[in-house]
């Protein structure tokens, strides 16, 4: 694969990324293997675009490029210039499971008596960490348009 983009239901492109390509001893070096999925969530929806090089070794992850729109599509409806990449690629060693909604932060928060909508929900993903299979939580801010770790360490250990 050279290229691939993302479409608007006009067929009007709008994302694009191109791959380089070697042909050499009559074959390619390297292909890019990509395959997209949609998701809806509490919040929004998004496209999950996976990716993976191959030739490649058994067990040998990919990645994984969150896009949707910005605040949620159904905010502004569908703006295409809200439209994009959430984050660069995530690279992982496993599959995407699900989507949640953040526990942690119910929906609506009121500080000092005002109510304010917190837009976020979790994609789950399963990571090979070379002995056992975790679940790795993504936080989707459909406000920024920014994905992040779901948890963060507040406390480190030094020995």
């Amino acid at each position: 694969m050279q290229w691939w983009e993302l479409r608007d239901p006009n067929e009007r492109v709008v994302y694009r990324e191109s791959h380089p390509m070697a042909f050499e001893n009559g074959a390619f070096q390297r292909m890019v293997a990509i395959s997209a999925t949609s998701f809806r969530t509490k919040q929004g929806s998004g496209i999950l675009v996976h990716g993976m090089e191959l030739p490649s070794a058994p067990g040998n992850g990919g990645w994984v490029q969150v896009f949707g729109f910005k605040y949620g599509r159904d905010k502004y409806g569908a703006d295409s210039s809200l439209f994009g990449p959430f984050a660069p690629p995530i690279l992982i060693d496993g599959e995407f499971l699900d989507v949640d909604t953040d526990w942690l932060r119910p929906n609506p928060t009121s500080w000092g008596g005002t109510s304010a909508t917190v837009m976020q929900d979790v994609l789950k993903f399963q990571v090979w960490t070379g002995n056992v299979n975790i679940v790795y939580p993504v936080l989707v801010n459909w406000i920024s348009g920014k994905l992040q770790p779901a948890w963060r360490c507040i406390e480190t250990t030094f020995n």
